[in-house]
């Protein structure tokens, strides 16, 4: 059995929130699409004569991607982590052959492995995907030690019938 106990940070909790979304192959194509179509504006607008309405729809697009759209995101991070009342307490996340089991001062679940829609791993964390929206994350850093992550990869790694995206199988 593999015990970890988790505090997660407000700092997990954004971390989180932008891989999400900068992971999204739809939000990626939006965002390539967004910048292509502004490099041609830009380019008018430096090189050429001047039109207010090209300057205009660059400087939306470019506004748009790289300001609104980040101070968005951190700003849904900070609501997810001030209004999910789990997150300001430790959670313990229990792993066997047969069960996950996620307890916190807020509420107790167990599930099987077999419900799992994916167990993926990053840097930072592994996410336990009960379906395509729903997930439990575990911060790397709630670990005691490099060999209970590796032990915790072998377990997963062990169950064939979840989708596994895992580092080092």
């Amino acid at each position: 059995m593999i015990i970890i106990k988790a505090n997660v940070t407000l700092k997990d909790v954004v971390r989180y929130t932008f891989y999400d979304f900068y992971t999204n192959i739809g939000r990626v194509i939006i965002q390539v699409l967004i910048l292509i179509a502004t490099v041609p504006w830009l380019y008018q607008e430096l090189f050429t004569s001047y039109d207010p309405r090209i300057n205009m729809f660059s400087w939306i697009g470019i506004i748009y991607m790289y300001m609104l759209i980040p101070i968005k995101l951190y700003l849904k991070a900070r609501k997810i982590y001030k209004s999910t009342k789990e997150f300001h307490y430790p959670i313990q996340y229990e792993f066997d052959d047969k069960l996950i089991k996620i307890t916190s001062s807020t509420h107790e679940h167990s599930h099987k492995w077999d419900i799992l829609y994916k167990v993926t791993e990053t840097k930072w964390w592994f996410s336990f995907y009960f379906n395509q929206l729903t997930t439990s994350f575990i911060p790397k850093a709630a670990f005691l030690n490099e060999e209970q992550i590796q032990e915790s990869r072998s377990l997963i790694a062990s169950k064939k019938g979840v989708k596994q995206s895992l580092f080092n199988k």
